[in-house]
């Protein structure tokens, strides 16, 4: 038999990472000192050592670093969300909210420097790539940013060593008859219904033990991998592979079975999906995998679906050293909060105590320890304290000589060792229990509570703690049919109805109790004839019920073990006002603004405001609410309002603020004038500005296609080299800019000179086309980066950029900026309208132009006006006051110009109609 893969297996994967634990912690340690008084010393603090002794060991080069945030998504209630795929929806879109709300900022910024990143909403965090000291510098001295770090890459270390013996068939591997799962099976349970996700280095779809467990292959053998399979690595061509092993052999201790003997699974009736993560281990890797996890996406990357995350994460990875390090708690809590149990490896570290490997050291992390077929504790594996003196491991499973499959569509098996091997067996037997008792399912503290209760008690006080619960084995070594024998079920039932007993339908039955040692919050809502049910385990609970439109009710409830307990509601119909109001811009222009507002409760959320005149209006019960105001327009933050309704109908006006920082919202710009090249085609200047020069000139192409960090894709370059011409002078003069009023102006730009031999660069400023005195001058040496001096007060000032030089270097402008970075309203009015075609239908996807002004160019939008009405295709840009002509085009149709008077500071109306071409 050739060399087995399962010879490179390793058992936890991600090296230390003390550093990066202080990066992305969901809370500061109660002992952490006050932020420094002086902004640019608290700047500073936040860029974590490693990366500035890496800008310090490379000057000028750029680096890649992660960005985390300080706002946290609250997640809390999305626990309290019965519907499997309403819950998980819930806390995506309270994450990605978060995200794109406090990231909004530092995203801008990055993309006008033409910095390239990768945004992570499941843990708030903004990857860097190939970003300047003087980038890091700009983003660590932004008010929401908490920390820059440099993401580590890990390696995969050296396997435990592993038991000799031949990887024969054992019917029923000795694992999986040490935790009676075979006696769970005899019963008829299988883990039937059930989704494992596998985050790891892969899996082999293609082994006679997977195969047919994989979510993606359908019951005719067709293969679909939108969403079932992420390949984090890249690696992956055709669909699931696994290039080290470990993925393959972990899936197949979950759930493998090939019907012909080899038993080597736990819950061969569940599916499994994967992401490999692992493969390698980097931060990247793992947060995308994490992310995916959470919200499954197609193949491509595309419609990301939380209703498709898998119940149960397996996770056989970890710190190679002991560690308490938070870095992924962000990604485990958002887990949590959605209802995914995720089971985590100890490590391999004993056996010393307090030796136990993040994220599984953590307390909030259910990770598992090994012994082997003698029930005696493995010597590598790993022992607590964990942190905060918290017992680890949890509990113990089967970890030495696990025979499980590896890599190979002929159906290949290997032995290994390890907590890795362990885990895979407890994620196993909660796929058992929960398809036994779908009710279960989510109920995370309850599952933690059977899964500790069930354990069979092994006294090991090497480490401390007790005979029933100690850091050696936890809370003892896993038994599946104990687990499930355990479980105590009865069902709650029964009928809401208002004051004159007809049914009400959607009210929401929370019920909370249990057991002082499980407690266990769940949910149910009624159908169309007013009635629930719900299955639960035996003990007391306090009843919450709520319906929209009623005032709510609270009742007591008593689940007996196999028997319906009835427990009706009869709800009174709330007094109900109109809310109605208007939402504006409170930064200038005054006019309407387009926004969605969330009313806790109103079970229409959100509602959209008219786009012509930012009206709104819906009934509610009369109390109190914590509104949600979210423009639809980029650049007005996301913001919250109490309202008080005092039993009457009430006007709730609200104006929405700018964000000073980016500048973004329609209208709005900097005090001075910007020139981005953007939009200026090969060597022809636009906007006012002159060229001039001999031997080649100016150009606003990237002639030589030169990747430039920190500039965008066009911009202004002067290059001999790319001119094919010996030497070069040429001049670029600015047109007039007003500085009239403003304060301490400043010139600032982004460039890329590389200096050489008789060569010049200069910047020059004058104020009165005459006489001109240099700002910034480059001449042997390199410049890389963001530039910026002082400008003299005057009321009217010109820039030019002069190059004199004969070849072997060159000189790239970028993001030139003339005034004062304070955010003011430009003189215009905004222009609304719908695109349809001539049945009326919308035409999403049109691009709306004015005439002379092409930076101004937008392609309209879907959204809908309110909850209920079909998506729209509608627009809405600022435009100059007065009258002006605007063009409508789509492929496929004939372009449509009309003329359009746009009122200053008011929202004008056109909508255009679009015909197919002939």
């Amino acid at each position: 038999m050739r060399a087995s893969p399962i010879s490179r297996l390793w058992t936890a994967v991600v090296a230390s990472v003390l550093v990066l634990g202080s990066v992305l912690a969901t809370t500061p340690t109660a002992t952490a000192a006050p932020p420094p008084a002086d902004p640019e010393v608290a700047a500073l603090a936040k860029v974590e050592d490693t990366l500035e002794r890496r800008f310090a060991n490379a000057p000028g080069k750029p680096q890649d670093f992660l960005v985390s945030f300080q706002e946290k998504a609250d997640l809390a209630a999305a626990g309290r969300i019965a519907d499997w795929d309403e819950r998980g929806q819930a806390v995506v879109t309270a994450l990605r909210r978060t995200a794109e709300t406090s990231q909004s900022g530092v995203t801008s910024m990055l993309r006008a420097r033409g910095v390239d990143f990768e945004s992570y909403w499941i843990s708030n965090a903004v990857l860097v790539r190939e970003g300047t000291r003087d980038v890091a510098t700009a983003l660590a001295a932004r008010s929401e940013v908490m920390r820059l770090v440099a993401p580590m890459t890990y390696d995969i270390p050296a396997p435990v060593e592993q038991t000799p013996a031949s990887p024969a068939p054992q019917g029923v591997e000795w694992g999986i008859a040490n935790i009676n799962a075979d006696d769970v099976w005899a019963s008829g349970i299988d883990g039937n219904g059930i989704v494992i996700g596998s985050l790891d280095t892969g899996v082999d779809d293609r082994h006679p033990t997977l195969s047919h467990q994989y979510r993606g292959r359908g019951a005719d053998g067709k293969l679909s991998h939108d969403y079932n399979w992420f390949d984090a690595a890249g690696l992956c061509k055709y669909g699931p592979c696994d290039n080290h092993g470990h993925g393959t052999h972990t899936t197949g201790t979950m759930v493998g079975d090939d019907g012909a003997g080899n038993q080597i699974g736990v819950a061969p009736g569940a599916k499994w999906i994967a992401a490999n993560g692992c493969d390698p281990c980097t931060v990247q890797n793992l947060l995308a995998a994490g992310q995916w996890m959470l919200a499954p996406t197609r193949i491509d990357g595309t419609e990301a679906d939380p209703s498709q995350r898998p119940h149960i994460i397996n996770n056989s990875w970890g710190s190679t050293q002991p560690s308490f390090d938070r870095w992924y708690d962000d990604v485990a809590g958002a887990w949590d909060a959605s209802g995914i149990f995720s089971v985590w490896a100890n490590g391999n570290n004993g056996p010393g105590c307090i030796t136990s490997g993040a994220p599984g050291s953590l307390t909030e992390r259910y990770s598992v320890g090994a012994y082997d077929v003698n029930n005696q504790i493995a010597g590598f594996s790993s022992r607590g304290a964990g942190e905060n003196g918290a017992i680890k491991p949890n509990i113990a499973a089967p970890g030495v000589n696990i025979r499980s499959a590896v890599p190979g569509v002929s159906g290949e098996y290997a032995f290994a060792n390890g907590t890795s091997m362990a885990a895979p067996h407890v994620t196993g037997a909660i796929a058992l229990l929960w398809s036994a008792t779908p009710s279960l399912i989510g109920a995370l503290p309850f599952t933690r509570n059977l899964l500790d209760l069930s354990a069979r008690d092994t006294e090991d006080l090497q480490c401390g703690g007790t005979a029933q619960n100690n850091n050696v084995f936890g809370e003892g070594r896993l038994d599946a049919q104990a687990l499930l024998t355990n479980t105590k079920i009865g069902t709650a039932a029964g009928t809401v109805t208002d004051s004159s007993g007809a049914p009400i339908a959607g009210a929401r039955i929370e019920l909370t109790g249990g057991t002082p040692e499980a407690p266990i919050q769940r949910t149910a809502e009624t159908g169309a004839d007013g009635t629930y049910q719900l299955g639960l385990p035996i003990g007391e609970y306090n009843a919450t019920v709520t319906a929209y439109g009623f005032v709510g009710d609270q009742g007591s409830v008593t689940i007996t073990q196999d028997t319906t307990t009835v427990r009706d509601f009869a709800l009174t119909a709330a007094p109900m006002v109109t809310v109605s109001g208007r939402v504006s811009d409170g930064s200038g222009h005054g006019w309407p603004v387009h926004a969605a507002l969330t009313f806790p409760g109103y079970p229409h959320n959100p509602v959209y405001t008219d786009p012509a005149t930012g009206d709104y209006s819906l009934r509610l019960p009369a109390t109190e609410y914590e509104v949600t105001v979210d423009p639809v327009d980029d650049g007005y933050p996301t913001s919250t309002s109490l309202l008080r309704t005092d039993g009457s109908d009430t006007r709730f006006d609200q104006r929405v603020i700018v964000d000073p920082e980016t500048c973004t919202a329609p209208g709005y710009g900097w005090n001075g004038a910007e020139t981005r090249f953007t939009h200026w085609d090969g060597a022809t200047a636009l906007d006012g500005w002159q060229l001039s020069g001999k031997g080649g000139t100016w150009r606003f192409d990237n002639p030589a296609h030169r990747p430039q960090p920190g500039l965008d894709n066009r911009f202004a370059i002067a290059d001999p080299a790319a001119e094919d011409t010996r030497s070069m002078s040429t001049t670029l003069t600015s047109e007039p800019v007003d500085l009239s009023g403003q304060t301490d102006p400043v010139l600032s730009f982004d460039t890329r000179y590389l200096g050489a031999a008789r060569q010049q660069a200069a910047v020059e400023y004058s104020t009165d086309g005459r006489r001109w005195s240099p700002l910034w001058t480059g001449g042997s040496g390199s410049v890389y980066g963001a530039q910026s001096v002082s400008l003299a007060q005057a009321e009217r000032v010109r820039i030019r950029l002069t190059f004199t030089g004969r070849g072997g270097g060159y000189w790239a402008v970028d993001n030139l900026f003339v005034g004062t970075r304070t955010c003011v309203p430009h003189a215009g009015g905004l222009l609304v309208g719908e695109v349809t075609d001539e049945s009326g239908k919308p035409v999403p996807g049109a691009e709306i132009g004015v005439a002379d002004r092409s930076e101004i160019h937008v392609v309209s939008r879907e959204f809908p006006d309110d909850a209920s009405s079909p998506d729209t295709a509608r627009y809405r840009l600022f435009v100059p006051a007065g009258s002006t002509r605007v063009t409508a085009t789509r492929d496929g149709h004939t372009p449509v110009t009309d003329d359009v008077t746009v009122t200053r500071d008011g929202v004008t109306i056109h909508d255009f109609q679009l015909h197919p071409e002939a």
